[in-house]
């Protein structure tokens, strides 16, 4: 996506006013929702696509080279979409007040996506995913833990950049300290309200995939780039690649100075898998750092590619990154009924299967969202512009 047409003559300043979209993040959050589809359809399949770990209650297993290859470009899709929504939230802001809307209505739009979001994962999400002979339950993931995060960037994108900046550095760097002073315990009463804001945990009712503050800082440093940033600095290469390059650096410096950076101890595993097989939950320093360069490395090769005229590869990605509350609702019910469609054809390797069965779904919902996008630009006041 470049530039959108001038408006024609006649069309309000406010109108006028309202941004284009950047293309780079639309296709980066599209990326990183194609990682997660696969890693899903993996899961589905019974494949072991793990290239990551966690501080408490998964045993770790080790997997397959290109398993591992594979899960190990996907394990930056959480951190894609938490600075995604970040930047998503100050380009609207910079938009709307552009166009002149009230401060008190810029709010209470940033507030209608996340309470949306949250009755989705609440209401939706848990019988839409169920899996046969699973109990229908609700678990706060990704969604849950992204939308109370959007609330409080809300509110936060009030505060001045230096202190938002000061806090996007130090929570991260403190969260090791603070697990060790407010230890989990799960079999307590009412566990779950304490360790939500800290602790990865599978004991407590429901369970906590992504506590809130680990992830928070990422949201916070994703709407700083995006409030500071140029939407056609955003669209260059060059700063990302040397993002890139000191993320990478500050890896190398944390890899192995100790617990307190990895949150784990070592694995007695292969070396170079060893090296980059980090815990995630909760995110440590280390595995923070890893990813980091990874995303951004990412971003680069997708503004490389709509900088050098080749966008009409990004359709695919652009289409899911525009669409993604579409995406993430469907492509577990999809994926399903895509298994039980192939459990008619024996044989062949899994890996090769998952491959082929996640491929044919993200096709299924790449022609959903961009339908939906259709709908949504005929109907721009209707219901969709809150899905």
């Amino acid at each position: 996506m470049t530039h959108l047409p001038d408006p024609p003559t006649g069309v309000t300043p406010r109108r006028a006013a309202v941004p284009r979209r950047v293309a780079t993040v639309d296709a980066f959050r599209g990326l990183a929702l194609a990682f997660m589809a696969v890693a899903h359809c993996a899961y589905l399949l019974h494949v072991n696509l793990v290239a990551e770990r966690f501080a408490r209650d998964v045993e770790f297993h080790w997997t397959g080279t290109l398993e591992f290859v594979l899960a190990l470009l996907g394990n930056p899709c959480a951190l894609m979409l938490w600075t995604t929504a970040g930047m998503a939230i100050a380009l609207f802001e910079r938009g709307r007040r552009a166009a002149g809307v009230p401060e008190g209505t810029i709010l209470a739009r940033l507030l209608v996506r996340p309470v949306v979001l949250l009755a989705v994962a609440v209401f939706v999400i848990p019988p839409l995913w169920s899996v046969k002979g699973q109990p229908v339950a609700y678990t706060f993931d990704i969604l849950s833990c992204l939308a109370v995060c959007m609330i409080a960037m809300a509110f936060l994108r009030r505060v001045p950049e230096r202190a938002l900046f000061a806090g996007a550095i130090a929570l991260p760097a403190a969260v090791p300290a603070l697990l060790t002073v407010f230890p989990l315990d799960a079999a307590s009463p009412g566990e779950f309200w304490r360790a939500v804001w800290l602790h990865f945990s599978l004991g407590t009712t429901p369970a906590i995939w992504y506590p809130i503050l680990p992830w928070l800082p990422l949201m916070v440093a994703g709407y700083l780039v995006a409030r500071r940033a140029r939407p056609e600095t955003l669209e260059r290469p060059g700063p990302w690649w040397r993002a890139s390059l000191v993320a990478f650096v500050a890896f190398a410096a944390v890899r192995f100075a100790g617990r307190y950076f990895t949150l784990v101890d070592e694995l007695p595993v292969p070396a170079w898998p060893g090296v980059v097989m980090l815990c995630r939950e909760p995110p440590s320093l280390a595995w923070l750092a890893w990813n980091l360069g990874l995303a951004t490395a990412m971003w680069a090769a997708l503004a490389t590619l709509a900088s050098r005229g080749r966008e009409v590869w990004l359709e695919p990605l652009l289409a899911i990154g525009r669409e993604p509350l579409v995406f993430f609702m469907t492509h577990f019910a999809i994926f399903q009924a895509l298994l039980r469609v192939s459990k008619h054809f024996r044989g062949g390797h899994p890996f090769l299967r998952m491959i082929v069965i996640s491929a044919v779904g993200v096709a299924i919902l790449v022609w959903a969202c961009r339908e939906v996008g259709r709908l949504r630009a005929k109907h721009p006041r209707s219901l969709l512009r809150y899905v």
